[in-house]
């Protein structure tokens, strides 16, 4: 029996403490941002529309990929919930950035 062998020369990820640090600061970020203990995954579309910095262009375009994949309007608010907390934890306030390249509505 052979085993594979664990390539030790790929690129290494951030560490443990990296990825908590990056964590405990989006989650800073969402407190100031709702003034409350909400967070992105519980906060309502509402919320994430008035708080979440979250442009009426980026919302249409979440309404238009849902139109053509049949998304229930509860998939579209985790989607928005999840892009938020992606866009969170890269630092970025202003508003949910998705490259262009990488949307196919």
């Amino acid at each position: 029996m052979t085993r594979s062998r664990v390539n030790t020369n790929a690129a290494k990820g951030p560490t443990s403490a990296e990825l908590r640090k990056q964590v405990i600061e989006a989650q800073t970020m969402q407190q100031a941002r709702y003034q409350s203990n909400d967070r992105n995954a519980t906060a309502s579309l509402e919320t994430l529309k008035n708080k979440g910095n979250v442009s009426l262009d980026q919302i249409q375009l979440i309404e238009k990929c849902a139109q053509k994949q049949l998304w229930s309007n509860r998939v579209q608010v985790k989607i928005l919930r999840l892009a938020r907390t992606i866009a969170d934890l890269n630092g970025e306030e202003q508003g949910i950035s998705v490259p262009k390249k990488d949307i196919s509505p």
